[in-house]
């Protein structure tokens, strides 16, 4: 009789331990993807897409970047075939030609269907300067008639900001994703850009303010500082190097809701591919453990 009343006792406080609520571990759920520029070196020697694939894979990132139409659905196949995508590719929009992008892309976009990917656009002017609003009237029309023929085939466009152009600062993208007022149009968030516009003291308020509209992000190690004197190789390196706490940037997003994908900005990182890839993978490794065994803290 005892022994039965012990084995009751214990059945009850097992079924009582297991109906309180257990705490779900997080976890970062976004696609982590590598920009063209890090396969694409000038002084080195072309690395075909199969490698380009197996690479990736082996790193453990979820695909890449393209750059306009040529090669696209090549590069796409050898991707696919090792479970890859294209996130996102870089488009080019001049709104003082007559033709303001590519004409090729009217062929290209149906042929994307079913694939989810972003275009997103950078926007170039010899007649204004970047950030200017005067050109929302001229660039708003153009983004409006390419989405437009996009949305059919599930294709989105975003607005990729950058310094020296058009939409220079991530509220210039936001501005022009809002005035479009296409659910397919959005906003970009781009770290080194970011840091090169503005300051990191306001990363926040620019993370808050554009997430309605956010489709991408792109990422990179950086310094801290000063970073509008700095020079590219400050505020671009290697995932995990530099001053800046790019996890707790990671980490921001992800808590407030962001589930995009999230691209690894290598413009001018030297060496092999390998180089820089490898210690970003390792990082991104430790962003995904931190993310999911620690609790969330604000960037500082």
């Amino acid at each position: 009789m005892k022994k039965l009343r012990i084995l009751i006792l214990l059945t009850l406080l097992f079924c009582a331990f297991n109906s309180f609520p257990q705490e779900k571990g997080k976890s970062l759920t976004n696609a982590f993807f590598v920009f063209n520029n890090a396969m694409n070196k000038k002084d080195l020697p072309f690395i075909p897409h199969k490698e380009q694939a197996s690479m990736i894979k082996r790193l453990g990132f979820d695909g890449i970047e393209h750059r306009e139409t040529a090669g696209i659905f090549d590069i796409m196949d050898e991707f696919q075939k090792k479970g890859l995508k294209i996130y996102t590719d870089y488009l080019k929009i001049d709104i003082d030609q007559i033709e303001s992008y590519l004409p090729e892309w009217k062929q290209v976009i149906p042929k994307l269907k079913g694939t989810d990917i972003i275009l997103w656009v950078h926007i170039h002017s010899e007649k204004y300067k970047p950030s200017d609003e005067a050109a929302d009237a001229i660039i708003v029309p153009i983004v409006q008639e390419l989405a437009d023929f996009a949305k059919p085939f599930g294709v989105r466009v975003a607005i990729y900001h950058h310094v020296g152009f058009l939409a220079q600062k991530v509220e210039d993208s936001y501005r022009i994703a809002v005035k479009s007022k296409r659910d397919n149009v959005g906003s970009v968030f781009n770290l080194c850009h970011f840091l090169k516009t503005d300051s990191e003291e306001n990363l926040e308020k620019v993370i808050n303010l554009t997430l309605p509209k956010l489709f991408a992000v792109s990422i990179c190690g950086a310094d801290r500082g000063d970073t509008k004197q700095m020079e590219w190789d400050q505020l671009i390196q290697p995932l995990g190097k530099g001053t800046f706490d790019t996890y707790r940037l990671v980490e921001l997003l992800a808590d407030k809701g962001f589930r995009g994908p999230i691209g690894l900005q290598c413009y001018n990182l030297k060496g092999a591919p390998e180089t820089y890839l490898n210690p970003s993978s390792e990082a991104l490794k430790t962003f995904k453990q931190r993310y999911s065994t620690h609790s969330s803290k604000k960037i500082k």
